[in-house]
């Protein structure tokens, strides 16, 4: 038999108290907040719109912890970039081995191969073939485009390690678009804390 748990009167005074504090006090203190306490940047990174807000008592300080954050956010989209011509995947894609990866470049792949497993192939990677010839056909492909771009597909045949990443076939290659925004993303947040 199911029971619900029921509180008493002291119970709820105190958490409509409590409540209403933490209401009063966040008010307060947002309403103490000037616009010169708030800083805000915008730009263009990853194919997106990013746009950083700090506040804090130094507006200077909040300004470099802004440009801190965009600096690593940017070093990283020049290694997980498959737009990106020099990016370190980019000549994984190009030449089918890359060595001495970035830490990044392993994380994320790390990562992707742990969703990948988890999903039973369902979120592979190595789909970048195949997303491939839909984005440069005028029409849609033939079975025969579909099966050759489909026989390159597959997370297993990706080797990495701490000195190179390649494939096992050539003709393969990666797109981290899945993964890498919101690594990046998250990078850009420690760097801000």
């Amino acid at each position: 038999m199911n029971q619900k748990k029921r509180i008493n009167r002291r119970q709820f005074l105190q958490i409509v108290a409590f409540s209403g504090a933490a209401g009063v006090a966040l008010k307060l203190g947002l309403d103490t907040l000037s616009a010169e306490e708030i800083v805000s940047e915008t730009r263009l990174l990853m194919g997106t719109v990013i746009n950083i807000k700090a506040v804090g008592l130094d507006p200077e300080l909040a300004t470099e912890a802004i440009n801190a954050s965009f600096a690593r956010m940017s070093a990283h989209e020049s290694v997980l970039s498959r737009f990106l011509p020099g990016s370190q995947l980019s000549e994984l894609n190009q030449a089918g081995v890359t060595s001495d990866p970035h830490p990044a470049l392993l994380t994320v792949l790390k990562q992707s191969q742990e969703l990948s497993q988890l999903t039973d192939g369902a979120f592979d990677i190595t789909v970048n073939p195949l997303l491939t010839l839909y984005q440069t056909s005028e029409t849609l492909p033939s079975g025969e485009e579909i099966q050759k771009a489909l026989s390159l597909v597959d997370y297993r045949k990706l080797n990495f390690n701490e000195a190179a990443v390649s494939f096992e076939r050539s003709e393969m290659s990666i797109t981290l678009d899945g993964v890498a925004k919101g690594f990046i993303v998250d990078e850009g947040v420690a760097e801000l804390q």
